[in-house]
């Protein structure tokens, strides 16, 4: 039975276990797909314990995304571009690393209609990152990442000057945006980009990578200025349909899961 785990903090409510394991017992697999708590100063030697109990891999989660793609031996090209990974694959005794992440966003932002026009990313940290790279791949030419601090941001942003991403402190949407991303880390008692926004335009998609809450202040103050959203849960089983495949070897069904998966988080809610 083939194991694996997404590792992070915190990472108890995470969707992932019940994700996968649907997929599994929709093909008729078995295996197993762990939650497990993870600080990061322990992922490295969690990482080389999974791999000696023959887990086949795991996903990574914040605020683990960066140290993932340090600790990889065999990085893949995006991994060593945007410097962070949230997919690790153990084979032939050594550390692969991968990320579905910023495909994930991309396609999802595009399915909600972004055409490829300017960009506002909130946050700075792995997913920001794997977001710059994946919205450049798909053709933004115009890219800002707006944070608190943004000396964070500018060490990986500014080699990127040249294909139009900049680095800002405060996150303002302009009438010219078109993608606006809250890439913050998932704190239900952290409003930052609500205090910090400014939506000014309906023409432009609105994306909150957290799912927990679904609809998100962030996702509400959109949605009230007739933006269109896309909420992290879609982005969530994006990014998890190639994790399925690499980790389980296997295609995940073609069916919707979302409804069951929204359906499972309210219930969670209602607590």
């Amino acid at each position: 039975m083939k194991q694996a785990a997404v590792l992070g903090t915190p990472v108890a409510q995470s969707l992932s276990p019940a994700m996968h394991h649907k997929w599994l017992a929709a093909l008729g697999l078995e295996g197993c797909y762990l939650a497990l708590e993870t600080e990061p100063h322990l992922l490295e030697p969690r990482v080389q314990i999974l791999a000696e109990e023959g887990f086949v891999g795991v996903n990574i989660t914040a605020p683990l995304k960066e140290i993932a793609a340090d600790i990889a031996e065999e990085p893949d090209e995006l991994v060593t571009a945007c410097g962070a990974a949230n997919l690790l694959i153990f084979k032939r005794g050594r550390i692969e690393a991968y990320n579905t992440d910023a495909q994930a966003i991309a396609d999802e932002a595009t399915t909600a209609g972004w055409q490829g026009g300017p960009v506002l990313i909130i946050g700075a940290g792995g997913v920001a990152r794997a977001a710059v790279h994946g919205l450049l791949r798909a053709g933004a030419s115009n890219i800002t990442v707006a944070n608190r601090r943004p000396e964070r941001a500018q060490a990986w942003a500014e080699p990127l000057a040249g294909q139009g991403v900049r680095v800002a402190r405060q996150a303002v949407v302009t009438s010219e945006t078109q993608l606006i991303i809250n890439a913050t880390p998932a704190d239900p008692d952290v409003h930052w980009p609500n205090n910090h926004l400014q939506m000014d335009h309906h023409r432009a998609v609105a994306m909150d990578l957290r799912y927990d809450p679904l609809r998100t202040p962030f996702l509400q103050q959109a949605e009230d200025k007739g933006v269109a959203t896309v909420d992290g849960l879609r982005v969530l089983i994006a990014q998890g349909r190639p994790s399925f495949q690499a980790l389980f070897d296997a295609e995940p069904p073609e069916g919707d899961i979302y409804p069951d998966l929204a359906a499972l988080l309210s219930a969670e809610e209602a607590l």
